[in-house]
């Protein structure tokens, strides 16, 4: 093959100094988080049913609608066009699970135009033709962002070879500069019975399944840490990115009523349900009471009934003005404090 033009694009440290290169862009974070470059490859794996189509979904919405953010992270203003590769899900429940999400907030025709699905499960990037038509038609949508869901259905080399992981990747990569466009892909993570030490025992970001390529090649990893179910599956989420400082996990929780991720505050949630225990009880709880339902709402229980547990998150409500305490002839007892947004509507 004879080459007319440099393709390793050879520059001096002077060169570079003088023809500074554009600052790196985001589709959603910035420079300090990472989460997601503009050109850029994201992995995003966890365990199974952590609902991590239903996250590309939501941030493909967010970024359709032009939001502000999405998990308090900035998206790019103007907003940004989606492209999902998908093979698990069937179209009706893909059309059921938009129809829910949209009740959060509208979606213009020009908007719902921004995020491209495709209609067909039986298909494989592996396959060169397939790959080539599906390169083709990224030049016609002239996506931001494209989601493969799941890389297992999407390749077919063994994805515990190095060599046949960096095959699979390298035309997918090749995605950032033509078209140009952020690529995220959805994996799953081991189970512990196929890691010597045990899924839980690694550090999150390297519990995806397969080869070690997947965790090296990626410009920022996000890790979905399953813990205790709350309302919906709730994760600590992990951001690993090239490009930025590694953030404190964020707890977030997938809203089954919804279907739209959400920051998770344990503590909120403790407060919010003796306010409900309270409010069930007529607006006022002895506290004696207030004890006993709560420890049958959590099913927490001591030799004692008076569950340290019950009685910390007690306190850490009354701290936050959720409930408020008094004091009587009659011993003590519990209000509401302040009010949730839709209770004053």
């Amino acid at each position: 093959m004879e080459l007319t033009e440099d393709p390793f694009k050879w520059m001096t440290l002077r060169t570079l100094r003088r023809d500074v290169p554009p600052e790196v862009k985001f589709l959603w974070g910035d420079k300090t988080n990472g989460l997601l470059q503009e050109r850029s490859f994201m992995l995003l794996h966890s365990a199974e049913k952590q609902g991590k189509s239903m996250f590309m979904l939501n941030l493909a919405i967010a970024g359709a609608r032009g939001d502000p953010d999405f998990l308090g992270f900035t998206l790019r203003p103007g907003g940004f066009k989606t492209v999902i590769l998908q093979c698990e899900v069937h179209l009706r429940a893909m059309y059921e699970r938009f129809e829910e999400m949209l009740k959060t907030g509208e979606l213009t025709d020009e908007q719902a135009d921004r995020i491209v699905i495709n209609g067909y499960r039986a298909v494989t990037l592996s396959n060169d033709d397939m790959f080539s038509f599906f390169k083709f038609k990224l030049t016609q949508f002239k996506p931001d962002l494209v989601v493969i869901d799941p890389l297992a259905h999407m390749l077919t080399e063994d994805e515990n070879s190095n060599v046949a992981v960096g095959k699979g990747l390298a035309p997918l990569l090749k995605l950032r500069d033509n078209p140009g466009c952020a690529i995220a892909v959805v994996h799953h993570d081991s189970k512990a019975s196929e890691s010597g030490k045990g899924g839980s025992a690694r550090p999150p970001q390297q519990r995806s399944r397969g080869a070690n390529r997947l965790t090296a090649d990626p410009d920022s990893i996000l890790s979905l840490s399953p813990t205790k179910r709350s309302g919906g599956p709730t994760a600590k989420m992990y951001c690993m990115p090239r490009y930025g400082r590694t953030m404190p996990p964020l707890r977030i929780r997938l809203n089954e009523d919804t279907f739209w991720f959400e920051r998770y505050d344990v503590e909120s949630e403790h407060g919010q349900v003796l306010a409900d225990l309270i409010r069930k009880g007529g607006g006022r709880l002895a506290e004696d009471d207030l004890i006993a339902d709560a420890e049958e709402a959590w099913q927490v229980k001591d030799s004692q009934g008076r569950h340290r547990t019950v009685k910390g998150r007690i306190e850490r409500a009354v701290l936050d003005g959720v409930i408020l305490r008094h004091e009587s002839d009659d011993g003590i007892y519990y209000t509401i404090g302040k009010v949730k947004e839709e209770d004053e509507e």
